[in-house]
């Protein structure tokens, strides 16, 4: 899959505590699953200098211009619903919503946007 990285640094979290020595320890991490999108952005109704722009976070942004029809595949966290946003440039306006994907742990969600 182009664009997906088949791994990553997980985010973890715990809570901060203090090692004594003679006592045994237990730390508690909890990793968020992987998952993928493979979001098919298709343009059914081109205009002249259309362009869209998908913000996934952590400063990735695509950008698709013209008479789009293709699909890329987003890397993330899984088990949880995920907000994209979307900037559509079109007619001299921007036009801005969001959609919402639920992220399937350790699978690959498609979701299609046509404008």
């Amino acid at each position: 899959m182009e664009g997906a990285p088949m791994h990553h640094t997980p985010s973890y979290s715990s809570s901060i505590y203090f090692i004594n020595v003679g006592e045994h320890q237990t730390q508690n991490i909890y990793l968020s699953p992987h998952a993928w999108l493979k979001l098919h952005i298709e343009n059914v109704n081109p205009q002249p200098g259309d362009r869209i722009t998908i913000s996934w976070g952590g400063g990735v942004t695509k950008t698709f211009h013209g008479g789009v029809n293709e699909a890329s595949v987003f890397f993330g966290g899984g088990n949880f619903n995920r907000s994209i946003p979307f900037e559509l440039y079109r007619n001299g306006e921007w036009i801005r919503w969001r959609d919402t994907v639920w992220m399937n742990a350790f699978d690959t969600v498609y979701h299609k946007v046509e404008y």
